[in-house]
């Protein structure tokens, strides 16, 4: 019977529901009763993977136990959040105002890099086997090493990224613009993009 502050999170049964009187509320995807309420404002939907739910909030980033609410770990984060959190495979990635990205171990929220790219990436990020493929609001496509930051490559489009989505053997990115540009043999900047 209360706003949302963001949209919901989900996992295989449950949608983790952020609302406008500080607290997130998971409740059965089938019946929508409630399961557990917890108190954590936020402003951005949760992310959820590995049996946790992420929850940005003030001055930090939350892991929930996805079936009891209980907290598993907190983090205090050095900025401002911009962007929904995101979770992959044991990571949880943020990006902050400023244009900071930071990847975390989903695990334990051990920082495992951070890097300066400028720009915020609104729209999820796409990882596809060594790599992480992000759309910049300032129009660049960057695609980063999962494992350090580390930039494999950076393409110009042509307006911001409205989606990234990353294949084995390529990423599609569709822009502002109405365009839709993709690229195949992912590890080099020199392959061809359309």
């Amino acid at each position: 019977d209360v706003a949302l502050s963001a949209a919901p999170g989900f996992d295989a049964t449950t949608a983790y529901v952020p609302t406008r009187d500080g607290a997130l509320t998971a409740r059965d995807l089938e019946t929508g009763a409630p399961r557990w309420r917890v108190e954590a404002a936020t402003a951005f939907a949760p992310a959820v993977g590995g049996d946790l739910v992420y929850v940005v909030v003030s001055g930090g980033v939350r892991a929930l136990a996805a079936g009891t609410g209980a907290l598993r770990w907190q983090r205090a984060l050095p900025g401002t959040v911009a962007a929904p959190p995101y979770w992959d495979t044991g990571w949880l990635i943020l990006s902050f105002e400023g244009g900071d990205l930071a990847a975390f171990r989903a695990a334990d929220g051990e920082l495992v890099w951070r890097v300066s790219l400028g720009a915020i990436a609104h729209v999820a990020p796409a990882p596809a086997l060594d790599n992480l493929y992000l759309g910049l609001d300032d129009g660049r496509t960057v695609a980063l090493a999962l494992a350090s930051g580390d930039t494999v490559w950076t393409r110009a489009t042509e307006g911001r990224a409205t989606g990234v989505t990353a294949l084995d053997d390529q990423v599609l990115v569709g822009t502002s613009a109405g365009e839709l540009v993709w690229r195949v043999s992912l590890g080099t900047p020199e392959s061809a993009w359309d």
